[in-house]
């Protein structure tokens, strides 16, 4: 295992093309903590960590805790049980830095997966929650919501005031912590990335994002509504906006994951029409425990 150097982009170019682009373009990836595995001065693999990220977990003291995301690109299982092996020593090894901060590595794995997931089992890491992937079947016709009287469903404009306006909008949603607008940012590279809100006067009150998985998938996610204005169903609307765009650029479907504890979502989802697609485990090696 070394540090990564600009010569191992090749490997990441070739084979995983995505993960190159996050190393180079991406606001929240520690470039100073990548490293390359190599095995007969051949690169087998590559680990990047992704220090903010919108999933936060409060620990029994209610301290949140911050939750950093090992990318693992891997060529073989060998070289992914070493790198996921070196991600567990590498948060070991900064324990000091983080201080009383409650800091966990955290990763998610199809549910079927059983090798990957006993990999980071075997590291050390727990089988914290499933979390289901809903699917829409967006060949029909999508049910229109009802907007209230002056609300407003617009598409974002991705310009410094508007995102930053969207950021602040998120935090006041999620208890104060804000999505990641380096994420964000990252995603506007997408060119069927879509930002849909739902606007009280000039108040982001919902929102809905889409954007492109593949040819026939479509992606429904990162949907919020302020604490002040749920329960009311407005965020159908967004949504419906956002399958709506997914239809119109030509998808077969679209799918949205959430948490598996998010009891109140999930009925939501399913009530617009949203069917089990498959299931995720999330993974979490919680340094000093939960």
């Amino acid at each position: 295992m070394r540090r990564f150097t600009e010569e191992d982009f090749k490997f990441l170019e070739d084979e995983f093309p995505l993960s190159a682009l996050e190393m180079r373009y991406h606001g929240d990836v520690v470039k100073e903590s990548a490293f390359t595995l190599e095995q007969s001065g051949s690169v087998i693999g590559v680990l990047y960590f992704k220090r903010h990220y919108t999933w936060y977990y409060g620990g029994d003291d209610k301290r949140m805790r911050r939750c950093i995301v090992p990318v693992i690109c891997a060529k073989d299982d060998g070289a992914s049980t070493e790198l996921i092996a070196y991600a567990v020593k590498w948060l070991r090894d900064k324990r000091e830095s983080f201080g009383d901060m409650n800091v966990a590595l955290a990763a998610w794995e199809n549910a079927d997966d059983y090798g990957e997931i006993e990999r980071y089992l075997r590291a050390g890491f727990i089988e914290y929650e499933a979390c289901p992937c809903f699917s829409y079947d967006i060949a029909g016709e999508i049910p229109q919501a009802e907007i209230p009287e002056g609300m407003t469903v617009r598409q974002l404009p991705f310009d410094e005031k508007a995102v930053k306006e969207f950021i602040a909008a998120t935090k006041k949603a999620n208890n104060g912590i804000p999505d990641s607008e380096a994420e964000l940012w990252f995603m506007t590279g997408e060119p069927s990335y879509r930002i849909f809100v739902l606007m009280d006067g000039e108040k982001i009150v919902s929102s809905a994002s889409v954007w492109r998985i593949s040819d026939e998938r479509a992606a429904v996610e990162n949907i919020f509504t302020s604490q002040e204005y749920r329960r009311r169903g407005l965020v159908k609307a967004v949504i419906h906006y956002a399958l709506k765009a997914a239809k119109d650029e030509g998808f077969g479907f679209a799918t949205l994951s959430l948490r598996g504890r998010n009891i109140a979502a999930s009925r939501l989802y399913q009530s617009i029409g949203f069917k089990l697609y498959f299931n995720q485990i999330e993974l979490l090696y919680p340094l000093g425990g939960l």
